[in-house]
Protein backbone atom coordinates (compact mmCIF):
# COMPACT_ATOMS: atom_id res chain seq x y z
CA UNK A 1 0.00 0.00 0.00
CA UNK A 2 1.24 3.45 -1.12
CA UNK A 3 1.31 5.84 1.82
CA UNK A 4 -0.66 9.04 1.11
CA UNK A 5 2.28 11.52 1.80
CA UNK A 6 4.60 9.79 -0.54
CA UNK A 7 2.06 9.27 -3.38
CA UNK A 8 2.52 12.63 -5.08
CA UNK A 9 6.17 12.18 -5.07
CA UNK A 10 8.04 11.30 -7.69
CA UNK A 11 10.74 8.20 -7.28
CA UNK A 12 14.21 9.07 -6.96
CA UNK A 13 15.97 8.23 -10.59
CA UNK A 14 17.73 4.92 -11.28
CA UNK A 15 21.41 6.00 -12.19
CA UNK A 16 21.55 6.18 -15.99
CA UNK A 17 22.83 3.07 -17.66
CA UNK A 18 25.53 3.78 -19.77
CA UNK A 19 24.88 2.28 -23.51
CA UNK A 20 26.99 -0.19 -25.32
CA UNK A 21 28.22 2.09 -27.71
CA UNK A 22 29.00 4.81 -24.74
CA UNK A 23 30.77 1.32 -22.64
CA UNK A 24 33.41 1.55 -26.13
CA UNK A 25 36.56 2.41 -26.21
CA UNK A 26 37.38 5.23 -28.87
CA UNK A 27 39.95 2.61 -30.43
CA UNK A 28 37.78 0.27 -30.69
CA UNK A 29 35.56 2.03 -32.12
CA UNK A 30 37.87 2.98 -34.89
CA UNK A 31 38.88 -0.91 -35.42
CA UNK A 32 34.71 -1.63 -35.82
CA UNK A 33 34.82 0.98 -38.34
CA UNK A 34 37.94 -0.51 -39.98
CA UNK A 35 36.23 -3.96 -39.98
CA UNK A 36 32.99 -2.32 -41.60
CA UNK A 37 35.23 -0.34 -43.83
CA UNK A 38 37.08 -3.91 -45.51
CA UNK A 39 33.72 -5.59 -45.24
CA UNK A 40 32.23 -2.61 -47.59
CA UNK A 41 35.26 -2.56 -49.59
CA UNK A 42 35.14 -6.18 -49.92
CA UNK A 43 31.91 -6.01 -51.66
CA UNK A 44 32.56 -2.77 -53.76
CA UNK A 45 35.47 -4.85 -55.10
CA UNK A 46 33.15 -7.80 -56.11
CA UNK A 47 31.49 -5.32 -57.61
CA UNK A 48 34.05 -3.74 -59.78
CA UNK A 49 35.04 -6.86 -61.04
CA UNK A 50 31.36 -7.39 -62.16
CA UNK A 51 31.52 -4.25 -64.07
CA UNK A 52 35.46 -5.40 -65.41
CA UNK A 53 33.88 -8.58 -66.95
CA UNK A 54 31.16 -6.72 -69.05
CA UNK A 55 33.93 -4.10 -70.19
CA UNK A 56 36.04 -6.82 -71.44
CA UNK A 57 33.40 -8.59 -72.53
CA UNK A 58 32.02 -5.73 -74.78
CA UNK A 59 35.73 -4.59 -75.66
CA UNK A 60 36.18 -8.42 -77.33
CA UNK A 61 38.61 -9.07 -74.91
CA UNK A 62 36.94 -12.18 -73.94
CA UNK A 63 39.93 -13.85 -72.59
CA UNK A 64 40.53 -11.18 -69.52
CA UNK A 65 36.95 -11.82 -68.57
CA UNK A 66 36.87 -15.42 -68.57
CA UNK A 67 40.04 -15.23 -66.17
CA UNK A 68 37.78 -12.68 -64.20
CA UNK A 69 35.29 -14.60 -63.99
CA UNK A 70 37.27 -17.47 -62.80
CA UNK A 71 38.75 -16.48 -60.57
CA UNK A 72 35.24 -14.89 -59.22
CA UNK A 73 33.80 -18.50 -59.14
CA UNK A 74 37.00 -20.09 -57.39
CA UNK A 75 36.37 -17.70 -53.96
CA UNK A 76 32.81 -18.57 -54.33
CA UNK A 77 33.80 -22.54 -54.47
CA UNK A 78 36.07 -21.74 -51.77
CA UNK A 79 33.77 -20.01 -49.68
CA UNK A 80 31.29 -22.39 -49.78
CA UNK A 81 33.70 -25.18 -48.91
CA UNK A 82 34.71 -23.17 -45.59
CA UNK A 83 30.78 -22.88 -45.34
CA UNK A 84 30.19 -26.09 -45.39
CA UNK A 85 32.99 -27.31 -43.38
CA UNK A 86 31.93 -24.64 -40.46
CA UNK A 87 28.26 -25.44 -40.39
CA UNK A 88 28.00 -28.87 -41.53
CA UNK A 89 27.31 -30.16 -38.24
CA UNK A 90 24.48 -27.24 -36.77
CA UNK A 91 22.23 -28.63 -39.79
CA UNK A 92 21.22 -28.02 -43.41
CA UNK A 93 19.03 -25.17 -42.69
CA UNK A 94 21.89 -22.63 -40.60
CA UNK A 95 23.98 -24.02 -43.19
CA UNK A 96 21.73 -23.10 -46.37
CA UNK A 97 21.47 -19.65 -44.91
CA UNK A 98 25.19 -19.51 -44.75
CA UNK A 99 25.60 -20.60 -48.23
CA UNK A 100 23.02 -17.97 -49.42
CA UNK A 101 25.48 -15.24 -47.64
CA UNK A 102 28.28 -16.33 -49.55
CA UNK A 103 26.05 -16.36 -53.22
CA UNK A 104 24.82 -13.15 -52.13
CA UNK A 105 28.46 -11.93 -51.84
CA UNK A 106 27.24 -10.42 -48.32
CA UNK A 107 29.38 -12.58 -46.47
CA UNK A 108 32.43 -10.52 -45.44
CA UNK A 109 29.41 -7.95 -44.09
CA UNK A 110 27.80 -10.79 -41.96
CA UNK A 111 31.26 -12.01 -40.59
CA UNK A 112 32.06 -8.34 -39.82
CA UNK A 113 28.96 -8.15 -38.07
CA UNK A 114 29.29 -11.45 -35.84
CA UNK A 115 32.86 -9.97 -34.63
CA UNK A 116 31.41 -6.87 -34.03
CA UNK A 117 28.60 -7.78 -31.87
CA UNK A 118 30.73 -10.37 -30.19
CA UNK A 119 28.61 -13.41 -30.80
CA UNK A 120 30.09 -16.50 -29.41
CA UNK A 121 31.17 -19.44 -30.82
CA UNK A 122 27.81 -21.53 -31.40
CA UNK A 123 27.25 -25.13 -29.82
CA UNK A 124 28.47 -27.50 -32.93
CA UNK A 125 30.20 -24.89 -34.77
CA UNK A 126 33.98 -25.94 -36.03
CA UNK A 127 35.36 -22.28 -35.51
CA UNK A 128 34.34 -19.10 -33.69
CA UNK A 129 33.32 -15.93 -35.58
CA UNK A 130 36.43 -14.15 -35.71
CA UNK A 131 38.41 -17.04 -36.38
CA UNK A 132 35.81 -17.70 -39.33
CA UNK A 133 36.31 -14.37 -40.59
CA UNK A 134 40.63 -14.59 -40.37
CA UNK A 135 39.72 -17.90 -42.13
CA UNK A 136 37.31 -15.93 -45.17
CA UNK A 137 38.92 -12.96 -45.48
CA UNK A 138 42.51 -14.59 -46.96
CA UNK A 139 40.30 -16.79 -49.09
CA UNK A 140 38.93 -14.40 -50.38
CA UNK A 141 42.48 -11.84 -50.99
CA UNK A 142 44.27 -15.27 -52.24
CA UNK A 143 41.36 -16.27 -54.86
CA UNK A 144 39.91 -13.10 -55.68
CA UNK A 145 41.18 -9.94 -55.29
CA UNK A 146 45.05 -10.97 -55.62
CA UNK A 147 44.39 -12.53 -58.87
CA UNK A 148 41.59 -9.88 -60.60
CA UNK A 149 43.94 -6.84 -59.87
CA UNK A 150 47.05 -9.32 -61.81
CA UNK A 151 44.12 -9.80 -64.44
CA UNK A 152 43.70 -6.10 -64.97
CA UNK A 153 47.00 -5.16 -64.54
CA UNK A 154 47.80 -7.41 -67.50
CA UNK A 155 45.13 -5.71 -70.06
CA UNK A 156 47.54 -3.38 -71.94
CA UNK A 157 44.76 -1.44 -73.51
CA UNK A 158 43.56 -0.54 -69.63
CA UNK A 159 46.90 0.30 -68.64
CA UNK A 160 47.09 3.04 -71.14
CA UNK A 161 43.37 4.32 -70.82
CA UNK A 162 44.42 4.93 -67.02
CA UNK A 163 48.10 6.97 -68.26
CA UNK A 164 45.19 8.93 -70.54
CA UNK A 165 46.31 7.58 -73.75
CA UNK A 166 44.05 7.23 -76.40
CA UNK A 167 43.78 4.19 -78.03
CA UNK A 168 41.79 5.29 -80.94
CA UNK A 169 44.23 7.63 -82.18
CA UNK A 170 47.06 4.68 -81.53
CA UNK A 171 44.69 2.74 -83.72
CA UNK A 172 44.65 4.90 -86.85
CA UNK A 173 47.95 5.72 -86.90
CA UNK A 174 48.66 1.84 -87.31
CA UNK A 175 46.09 1.55 -89.86
CA UNK A 176 47.08 4.16 -91.84
CA UNK A 177 50.84 2.81 -91.88
CA UNK A 178 50.25 -0.44 -92.63
CA UNK A 179 47.67 0.92 -95.47
CA UNK A 180 44.63 -0.33 -94.17
CA UNK A 181 45.97 -3.98 -93.76
CA UNK A 182 45.14 -4.62 -90.35
CA UNK A 183 41.77 -3.73 -88.84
Amino acid sequence: MIHPDTADTQPSPLPRQQSTIEKISPYLRLSYLALYMGAGFSIMDLIFDIAMVMEFSNTNRVHFAKATLVSICLNQFFQLYNVVFQYYKRGKRIMLREMLFVLTFVKPGVDVYRVVTKQKQAVNAVVSPKTEMLIMKPTELCMECIPGAIIQSMDPAMLLRIRGVNIEKIRERRRSSLGGLTT
